[in-house]
């Protein structure tokens, strides 16, 4: 009994050692030469938006904590009745801190209780893309908003209509969402356009 169980344990080792060798002298045998299926091109054949250029305003060109004593003060003046008052605050809220939906949100309801359809559809449509800005990364508004603000005026989005306000708040708000990306430092710059020849 002990016999056969030696010998069985020394087949299944003896078996071990000559799948080993075979495996050896399969991997030895390989050709050594790696055929692609593609050959590798000679530039990268990705292709990446050009990466806008985004105006750096001055510092301190966005005051948050301004924004919002303006954004209350607004708020205050609608309830009182002074409509051009609220107007002039909120327009100065979305200006210093152009990242505040709440702050289009007021613009928008002066715009409408003084009658303003021009002003409450500029409002509105900026409320609606920083509100949906503000949940992405900064990059993506940087992005958004400097596209925006190569546009062309009379181009149509549903109802609204892009006029110079709306590109040069644009590309206001592409260099607000531009400060805030801690990525804007490292991020490929656009190439310089070449100069004209004579």
């Amino acid at each position: 009994m002990v016999t056969g169980t030696v010998s069985t344990e020394h087949i299944a080792r003896s078996a071990r050692w000559v799948f080993a060798l075979l495996a050896l002298v399969a991997l030895v045998g390989c050709d050594r030469t790696i055929q692609l299926k593609r050959p590798p091109a000679a530039a990268s054949s990705h292709v990446s938006p050009t990466p806008p250029v985004v105006t750096r305003l001055p510092p301190g060109t966005f005051d948050q904590a301004r924004a919002l004593a303006e954004l209350a003060k607004a708020q205050a003046a609608r309830l009182a009745g002074d409509l051009p008052g609220a107007r002039k605050l909120a327009e100065a809220a979305v200006a210093d801190w152009p990242g505040n939906a709440a702050a289009w949100e007021e613009l928008g309801a002066d715009c409408r209780a003084a009658n303003d359809q021009s002003c409450a559809g500029y409002a509105e449509f900026f409320a609606a893309k920083v509100d949906f800005v503000n949940a992405q990364p900064p990059r993506v508004a940087v992005l958004g908003f400097a596209n925006l603000a190569g546009g062309d005026i009379g181009t149509h989005t549903g109802d609204y209509t892009y006029d110079q306000r709306t590109l040069d708040t644009a590309a206001r708000l592409a260099s607000f969402y531009d400060e805030r990306d801690t990525l804007s430092g490292v991020r490929l710059m656009p190439k310089p356009e070449p100069e004209p020849k004579p």
